[in-house]
């Protein structure tokens, strides 16, 4: 039986109509998919451009034309973390190695630790210190101050504690210690006790002669006593003291152990998104500093005038004035002092030494009245400071020279000073208000150094 045909299907206008509303629907939806997609894709590679490039070289601050980058910003505020994190670190260890004498180091680990949990306050002090690295980097090119490649090579390899020329160990070298001898008018104010004064005791066998032993003790004895001199303090200076110092001694820190405790290093740097060159650049700025302050301070002596004073601390001004009024009717000061001073040098009637007016450990308002006085036994009325009200004497006034961790302490400051000023004649220092949302707070303080700390001050 032969098969019939396929009648063909009637496609009515009705059909046609649907037909054309449903390809219409679906390539509306495709359109719809295709813009979809295509914003999507936009905002990826939006977000990577951002993210990659736009954001990193936007600016958080500008010296001049010159600008700080958030890119240049967010890996200084790391490796700067990770500096302090590890120093916090190396300070709790120590704490837990001295145990109950180790407070001082839980103390300093405390504190930088409270330094990384306030990123925004940490962040600006990096951001004001790279500030200033590009001023220094300005003054430098104008002296022709320069960090050679091979100077920047040296100084890494210090870093790592690699010397290729030996390790640097202590050895002897002088130092001078001064000894200003007292006027007649300050051993009248100072009234110094007599004390019995030690002999040495010598050894039969070393004896020579009768004579010898007489001219060993004469001297001893010469040696202890003091020595008049005019009206005021006359610096001379000792016999040089042997002290520690650093010279360089054979190393077998290797080559290939150097290279490999690099490696390892900048393994540790990449978990933090830094790099080997992030902290070249770090140590570049802290030498051309280095270079710009010795500059700065070539013509700088170690000496300093200084003021030689007793005070007597009270807690208000009408006791100052009442213990200012008993030394006018004739009481000694350091007897006053022990009746009215609220410190601990009221039994050694107030002393408290040489100080010099740019000294960092003394309150400036006292230091500022210190310097007023001229005369020596010149009491000043009362000067108030943070810790209460004092009463000044002039005991002594003097250039002293002073030792070289004095001396370095000197030059840091007037280079502070100077780098100061240099800020303040400056117009075009801008910083972005942005600039706090850049700043990262990674790497954290991880909690179990945290606790170690807190432990470790609880137990002191």
């Amino acid at each position: 039986m032969a098969k019939q045909s396929e009648q063909p299907k009637l496609v009515t206008r009705k059909h046609m109509v649907r037909q054309e509303k449903e390809q219409r629907q679906i390539r509306t939806i495709m359109i719809i998919g295709g813009t979809v997609l295509l914003a999507v894709l936009v905002l990826v590679v939006y977000s990577l451009v951002n993210q990659l490039y736009i954001q990193p070289n936007k600016a958080v601050a500008f010296v001049g034309d010159k600008k700080i980058t958030a890119r240049e910003f967010e890996n200084e505020v790391r490796y700067s973390r990770l500096t302090t994190l590890n120093q916090a670190a190396s300070y709790a260890e120590y704490g837990q190695m001295f145990g109950s004498m180790g407070g001082s180091f839980m103390s300093t680990a405390k504190n930088l630790v409270d330094q990384l949990n306030n990123p925004a306050n940490y962040g600006k002090t990096v951001l004001d210190r790279m500030i200033e690295d590009r001023l220094i980097k300005e003054e430098a090119d104008k002296l022709g101050i320069k960090v050679s490649d091979e100077e920047l090579k040296l100084e890494i390899q210090k870093v790592f504690n690699f010397y290729p020329d030996g390790t640097l160990v202590p050895t002897i070298t002088p130092t001078t210690v001064a000894t200003p001898t007292l006027s007649e008018t300050q051993l009248a104010i100072i009234k110094p006790t007599e004390t019995s004064t030690p002999v040495p005791t010598l050894d039969p066998t070393q004896i020579a002669s009768t004579e010898t032993a007489i001219a060993s003790l004469e001297t001893a004895t010469a040696q202890a006593l003091p020595t008049q001199a005019a009206d005021q303090v006359t610096p001379t200076s000792a016999e040089p003291t042997s002290i520690p110092s650093i010279t360089p001694t054979p190393t077998v820190f290797t080559t290939q152990v150097f290279a490999k405790e690099v490696k390892n290093y900048a393994d540790m740097l990449k978990a933090y998104g830094l790099t080997l060159n992030d902290m070249e650049k770090l140590v570049h700025a802290q030498m051309l500093r280095d270079k710009v302050l010795a500059e700065l301070t070539k013509d700088m002596k170690p000496e300093q005038e200084q003021v030689w004073v007793r005070h007597i601390i009270v807690a208000t001004e009408d006791e100052a004035k009442k213990a200012l009024d008993e030394i006018k009717a004739g009481a000694d000061f350091a007897e006053v002092a022990k009746t009215y001073s609220t410190d601990g040098t009221k039994d050694n009637g107030g002393d408290l030494g040489w100080m010099g007016l740019e000294d960092q450990n003394w309150d400036k308002d006292f230091l500022n009245a210190a310097f007023t006085l001229t005369q020596v036994g010149e009491i000043s009325a009362p000067v108030q400071t943070q810790f209460g009200f004092h009463l000044i004497q002039l005991v002594g006034r003097a250039v002293n020279p002073v030792d070289q961790t004095k001396f370095e302490e000197m030059k840091y400051t007037k280079f502070t000073e100077w780098l100061k000023e240099l800020k303040a004649q400056r117009s075009d220092i801008t910083i972005e208000p942005t600039w706090i949302e850049m700043v990262p707070n990674e790497p954290v303080v991880p909690p179990q150094l945290q606790t170690i700390i807190e432990q470790g001050l609880a137990t002191q």
